[in-house]
């Protein structure tokens, strides 16, 4: 209950964000899993073999833990490397989508 306070009061972000890596449809499913478990709003999409782009909005602490997750995580055999732009919030997402 204290975590949902402190995301409504914490301040608002959004990001967006590439993983280069050669991403397989399942470790690129991996990564959608790890997004929508934190509770973001925005989208993501797979290109297989090449990498994954996201723009994603919500609280800045509830981002900055996906960043450090992402950066932790190792979804193919190969690494990745994560790109991270930070943008206004614009408040433009309504749910989290997959797009393909």
């Amino acid at each position: 209950m204290l975590n949902l306070i402190r995301s409504w009061v914490a301040p608002k972000a959004a990001v967006r964000l590439i993983l280069r890596g050669n991403f397989s449809q399942e470790s690129g499913l991996k990564v959608q899993t790890l997004v929508q478990r934190t509770g973001v709003m925005g989208w993501l999409r797979i290109v297989r073999g090449s990498h994954v782009q996201m723009e994603l909005e919500g609280s800045k602490p509830k981002l900055e833990a996906l960043l450090v997750r992402l950066q932790q995580t190792s979804f193919t055999s190969t690494p990745t490397v994560l790109e991270v732009t930070w943008t206004p919030y614009k408040k433009q997402f309504a749910s989290f989508r997959v797009s393909v």
